[in-house]
């Protein structure tokens, strides 16, 4: 992935030894996914996909709800 504006900056081929090395739209590093115009859309939806997981799971698993035990396992 190359970051910058594409119009002034040239084209490079990148090599590891003989093999070329491929871009790509996007790459994940210490958890983050950065896209090549650096909108975090992408990990946002991620993110709050995971929580919403999570959240129905725990809908699921418990009948009755109240604020306490909410605390209680969000806490865990």
């Amino acid at each position: 992935m190359e970051l910058g504006k594409s119009k002034r900056r040239p084209v490079w081929k990148y090599l590891m030894g003989d093999e070329k090395i491929t871009k790509t739209k996007e790459e994940k590093d210490l958890g983050m996914i950065i896209h090549e115009n650096l909108n975090p859309k992408k990990h946002i939806s991620k993110i709050f996909g995971l929580a919403y997981k999570i959240l129905t799971i725990i809908r699921k698993a418990f009948q009755f709800m109240d604020k306490d035990i909410m605390k209680k396992i969000s806490q865990a």
